[in-house]
């Protein structure tokens, strides 16, 4: 074997040595940091065991420790900086519960609990006097109970307020009236003076008048028998004045039985002749009139028409709708000719038909003379239940427009009277008749009931036939129309 080189061993000896030295200390570290990582991984579970009750690791990253991490760096907020978030979390609950509850509050539970009980009893309390407060968190209803707290606060300072002036006022109504009754006490002691000074005028006086109406009393006897003497004389003269009205009733009993003799007999059946007659019926509701032009018709005129055979019946009882003088029905002129007019039927009566030679007749219509009625009274054209002043203007001109003469009161040349609705008088109580409207309207209603009767008395003295509405708007061939 070849000889080995001194220096070589040396160096193999020493790189051996070094190397398991080495080792050694890498197996010692290797123990050392085994044992520290099982320490360490121990020690972390213990820990990781230990407070995973107080706050879950995934929370650590959640936007609300990261709230409490801010909460605790502001200095404003007051709280330890080397503090843990748990502390800044603890103080918070703790600030809050003493907020709510004072600074005897035990813990935040506590201080809720106090809270909502105070919520409660204050709701009712404050429901109880009328106060509403619909509020489930204590900050709504603190704001709200101020609120009606300042409410009550202001109307309490406005009552004190009106309660201030109203006293200045009764303060300055008290020297207001002690000056007024320092002026009537001087006036009082004025008028006194005058009383007495007027007493003594009188009793001057008094003395002058006896001797002034001792004389005036023979100058009244006197003057007594001379009117004695006048009285007689009036006596006779109205015993002359008597003999001669009762001469011109006798005279107006005879004028008026005269007059009778010309008037249309109202209880006979007919009160007018025809005037005019059906002479054709055409189809499409036309028929044909034997007036024209020259008989004074007009487009728009109406005309009841009655059978040939039963006549015109009588005007009938004007206080009463009953037995009103229907005909067959009504017809209105629509084209004039010479010698006969066209016409449309505006109504017919149910099993009725118009023909040849049936009667046709309008009240206000004459050929030969212009009649002069009264129209007096409210009308209900409608026949609605209610009186419309106006309606009595339309009949004026329905009697107008036909020929007729509207005229105002009742004469002897009157020929016809037509009468509005009859006017009520309303039954009032005597509690009634206390209140001054109420009084009002029933003597207004009185007082027209009455002028009401007497022009119908009057129309019934003159021996003039009188018509109702109803009756009036039959014999003129109107009565449909008049509701349109």
């Amino acid at each position: 074997m070849p000889p080995v080189n001194q220096g070589s061993r040396t160096a193999m000896v020493t790189w051996t040595v070094v190397t398991s030295f080495l080792f050694v200390v890498a197996t010692v570290f290797a123990i050392y940091e085994y044992v520290e990582a099982s320490r360490l991984t121990d020690q972390n579970a213990t820990m990781s065991k230990k407070y995973s009750s107080i706050v879950d690791e995934r929370a650590l990253n959640s936007p609300e420790v990261a709230t409490l991490g801010e909460i605790q760096k502001n200095p404003q907020n007051n709280y330890d900086a080397s503090a843990g978030l748990l502390f800044v979390s603890v103080q918070r609950a703790d600030r809050l519960g003493k907020l709510i509850a004072g600074p005897t509050a035990e813990s935040p539970e506590a201080a809720a609990n106090a809270a909502n009980r105070a919520l409660a009893s204050n709701t009712a309390k404050l429901k109880a006097v009328g106060i509403d407060v619909a509020a489930k968190d204590l900050l709504s209803a603190l704001n709200l109970t101020t609120d009606q707290a300042v409410a009550r606060a202001t109307e309490a300072a406005n009552a004190n307020k009106a309660r201030d002036e109203a006293v200045a006022g009764l303060e300055q109504s008290k020297k207001d009236a002690a000056k007024q009754v320092e002026l009537l006490t001087g006036q009082i002691t004025e008028l006194r003076g005058q009383l007495d000074q007027a007493s003594a005028n009188v009793q001057t006086m008094t003395a002058t008048k006896d001797a002034e109406l001792t004389k005036t009393a023979g100058d009244v006897n006197a003057k007594l028998a001379e009117t004695q003497q006048n009285l007689d004389k009036a006596n006779v003269q109205i015993a002359q004045l008597k003999g001669q009205l009762a001469d011109k009733g006798k005279e107006l009993n005879q004028v008026q039985s005269k007059l009778a003799e010309i008037r249309p007999d109202v209880t006979k059946p007919v009160t007018r002749q025809a005037d005019g007659h059906v002479v054709r019926v055409a189809t499409g509701g036309v028929c044909y009139i034997d007036l024209g032009s020259g008989d004074q018709v007009i487009p728009g005129m109406t005309f009841e028409v009655y059978d040939r055979n039963e006549g015109i019946p009588p005007i009938g009882d004007p206080n009463t709708d009953l037995n009103l003088p229907k005909g067959k029905g009504s017809i209105e002129v629509t084209r004039v000719g010479s010698t006969s007019s066209e016409c449309r039927i505006v109504n017919m009566a149910p099993n009725q038909a118009f023909t040849e030679g049936d009667l046709i007749a309008n009240l206000v219509y004459d050929r030969h003379a212009k009649n002069k009625f009264v129209v007096y009274g409210n009308f209900d054209l409608a026949r609605a239940g209610k009186v419309n002043p106006q309606d009595a203007e339309v009949v004026k001109r329905l009697v107008t427009q036909w020929g007729g003469e509207v005229v105002p009161d009742i004469n002897v040349d009157t020929d016809f009277v037509v009468l509005g609705a009859e006017p009520v008088v309303p039954t009032l109580s005597k509690d009634d008749l206390q209140d001054p409207v109420q009084k009002a309207i029933y003597d207004r209603a009185v007082a027209e009931a009455e002028a009401y009767a007497n022009f119908r008395d009057k129309a019934i003295s003159y021996r003039i036939p009188i018509l109702n509405q109803n009756r009036f708007l039959y014999m003129i061939g109107y009565y449909e129309l008049s509701k349109r």
